[in-house]
């Protein structure tokens, strides 16, 4: 509940001492660093010619010649072209899906023209005077719909970071993770402290409020004439808590004290068992609202860091204090020179006598006028008399003038400065090539790189506090997470590519075969481990890509290679006219098998088990050889049928001697008894044999057709093939 300084107690006052004490005490701190990069943003974007410059310079011409404002956008277009992505890392294999996730929701979180703008501010600002800094902020998630309670992350601005953020005094990293408090001063106006007093719900009047004893006679001013400063501080809360870890022989669990003792009947039920007990630290992190007279707001708010993210650009220690510069320290004094030195040659120029030409007055007689207003006309020619038009005999008169009065003259000691203080520009930057020069034909390209990669270091040590910046952010962002979504729910991804889309979170599943419930993707577990890529930006990286693919398909290629590299290029044009394009290509890279099993998408990797399971055409080689096995098998075949031919041919003969005994029988032919029981088993038997060979000719011509229709079949494949 917000309080004010007639409504505070003495607990309240007391924790206000507190807290104005340990501001005053880091702002003293750092009030040196702080003061020169004040003056460094005054130099950079208000004016470069200071009070103390007004009073030793006599010109009354005050240029700028701006030689700081070339090399700060040069530096912030190094930086911005660059594309920082940060990486979680998953502690166990469970949460790499997790870690994916996490990554995707920063993405999307940090892409808004907002957080763009805020990082902005802050890399401007570390670039001029050396610091700048953005703050990560938990707000809801519609604030127009009643029933939503959703919560998100978004960056937001801190303009003038420099005079606005006070750190720990004892904080020593540069990313300032070690740092237990910070605070963001503002000031504001008269009209502006009413309003502010509405929002806490506080009268007009509480703004002519005494400032206690311990907050007067100090550099921080609480309260001026026109003017109040509040403040917002942010404390993190160490606690220890003891832990009581338990298992059951499979799973490790660990819970509080109090958990612990509200669940062991149960738990001892499930066949857990206490195993150990550790004490860790919890970290909380306090917001508290206060003017110069009381606290206004005191609450706590999630995460476990201080919501504040430091861009700095020359940094280091010195004794107990931190200091910090930017561009414009290094090349304040040779701008200054600069000016001052212009300014004096302009004046000089604009004030000094101007050059003229000098004639007799025989030489222009009668022409007066031409000479006074050539300022006015521009003349074709002038004119001038040959012959002196005072003298009887005419004496001729020297043409052209017979002098000239000079102009003002520039001292060499100006000009020698001026050179001295572009000197001292190249060496503060590193210098670099005009237009001009990058242009001119005998400027090799190997020229042009060396001298890029001698800019680049200029820009290198940004780049690396940068990088510390933005890691930073992520692990802000990990914390906060964790604890805002607790819920089932559904968040807005962007993918590496820029593609967006969702994913559902805290979400509870059942395996049918242990009947064990689990949560996919548990965003408590989203305060992990992060490190910060430095990279091209994804639209620059597919540039790049399209310039090498058609460099390499000029070259000679194995064709399946040139087909790959073929795809690759067409999968990196932009455009909803390459769509079609697009996707014929990726469908032939996967068909192919030129793409990971990894890169598949669901739809791609069903594509590839239909085409398995589809019959694969006959390979020739193998008809050719099936033909040949069927053709030698038809061949033994047929010496077979021939063998079983001339048996049934030596049958038949048989059958008709033994016909021609039994009719020369019927005609009287008397045989004995016995020889006819003889013949007439043997016809028995000659008959069964007979039966049975004629059911073996039948299978032979059966198995002669099936031969013959399996060379037709073969000879009608070879002509298609």
């Amino acid at each position: 509940m917000p309080v004010h300084a007639s409504k505070s107690n003495d607990n309240d006052s007391g924790k206000h001492q507190e807290i104005t004490l340990k501001i005053q005490r880091d702002y003293d701190n750092s009030d040196y660093a702080r003061n020169l990069g004040s003056d460094d943003l005054i130099f950079a974007r208000r004016t470069q010619w200071n009070d103390e410059l007004d009073a030793n310079v006599g010109t009354e011409y005050r240029g700028q010649f701006d030689i700081v404002k070339p090399e700060r956008r040069r530096i912030l277009a190094a930086l911005v072209k660059n594309e920082f992505s940060n990486k979680y890392r998953a502690k166990n294999e469970e949460d790499e899906k997790l870690a994916e996730v996490l990554q995707n929701l920063y993405r999307a979180t940090v892409r808004t023209n907002d957080a763009k703008f805020a990082a902005e501010v802050a890399i401007s600002e570390a670039i001029d005077c050396g610091f700048g800094a953005w703050r990560i902020e938990v707000v809801e998630e519609d604030d127009e719909d009643p029933i939503n309670t959703n919560k998100k992350l978004i960056r937001s601005v801190i303009h003038e970071a420099n005079n606005k953020v006070i750190w720990d005094s004892n904080s020593k990293k540069i990313d300032k993770s070690d740092a237990i408090d910070c605070t963001i001063i503002t000031s504001y106006t008269k009209d502006s402290w009413k309003e502010l007093m509405e929002e806490y719900d506080l009268d007009e009047s509480e703004s002519d409020f005494a400032l206690p004893d311990y907050t007067r006679n100090v550099s921080l001013n609480w309260a001026g004439c026109d003017e109040y400063t509040v403040a917002e501080y942010y404390r993190i809360k160490e606690r220890k808590q003891k832990m009581t870890i338990l298992s059951d022989g499979k799973d490790v669990i660990a819970l509080t004290t109090s958990e612990y003792k509200d669940q062991v009947e149960e738990l001892e039920k499930y066949g857990f068992e206490k195993k150990a007990t550790k004490t860790v630290i919890k970290r909380d992190v306090w917001k508290t609202i206060l003017t110069g007279a009381s606290i206004l707001e005191r609450k706590k708010i999630a995460g476990k860091h201080i919501p504040i993210v430091p861009v700095y650009g020359e940094w280091s220690i010195n004794g107990s204090s931190e200091l910090w510069e930017g561009l414009v320290r290094c090349l304040r004094d040779a701008q200054q020179i600069k000016n001052t030195t212009m300014s004096y040659i302009f004046d000089l120029l604009a004030k000094g006598p101007i050059s003229k030409d000098i004639y007799t007055p025989e030489q222009i007689h009668g022409h007066e006028a031409m000479y006074e207003e050539q300022n006015q006309h521009n003349y074709p020619y002038y004119l001038q008399n040959l012959r002196d038009p005072f003298s009887p005999e005419g004496e001729m008169l020297p043409v052209g003038p017979i002098g000239k009065r000079g102009g003002p003259d520039v001292p060499q000691a100006a000009m020698a400065i001026l050179s001295l203080a572009d000197q001292a520009v190249q060496q503060s930057v590193g210098g670099g090539m005009s237009p001009e020069q990058m242009i001119n034909p005998q400027v090799t390209d190997d020229q042009l790189k060396i001298i890029q990669a001698h800019l680049d270091v200029q820009s290198q040590l940004y780049k690396e506090h940068l990088e510390y910046a933005y890691r930073r952010e992520g692990q802000i962002c990990a914390s906060i997470w964790s604890q805002i979504i607790d819920t089932p729910r559904k968040l807005g991804i962007t993918k590496v590519d820029g593609t967006e889309d969702t994913v559902e979170v805290n979400t509870v599943s059942t395996n049918l075969e242990t009947l064990e419930m689990a949560i996919d993707i548990d965003m408590s577990n989203a305060d992990m481990d992060v490190y910060t890529d430095v990279g091209m930006s994804f639209m620059d990286q597919k540039d790049k890509n399209r310039t090498e693919m058609l460099a390499l398909m000029d070259k000679p290629l194995d064709p399946e290679l040139h087909q790959i590299v073929m795809s690759t290029y067409i999968l990196n044009l932009d455009g909803t006219s390459y769509e079609p394009l697009r996707k014929k290509a990726r469908k032939d890279m996967v068909m192919s098998g030129s793409v990971e099993e990894g890169d598949l998408t669901d739809e791609e990797k069903e594509m590839l088990q239909q085409a398995a399971q589809q019959e694969a055409p006959p390979d020739p080689m193998m008809i050719a050889a099936q033909a040949a096995q069927t053709e030698a098998d038809a061949k033994m075949i047929g010496e077979e049928t021939d063998k079983k031919k001339a048996e049934i041919d030596m049958f038949r003969a048989e059958t008709d001697r033994m016909a021609l005994q039994l009719k020369a029988q019927e005609l009287g032919i008397k045989l004995s008894e016995s020889e006819a029981n003889t013949r007439n088993k043997d016809a028995s038997t000659n008959k069964i044999f007979r039966d049975i060979q004629s059911k073996d000719v039948e299978d032979m011509v059966k198995v002669q057709d099936s031969i013959s229709k399996g060379r037709d079949s073969y000879t009608k494949m070879s002509a298609s093939q």
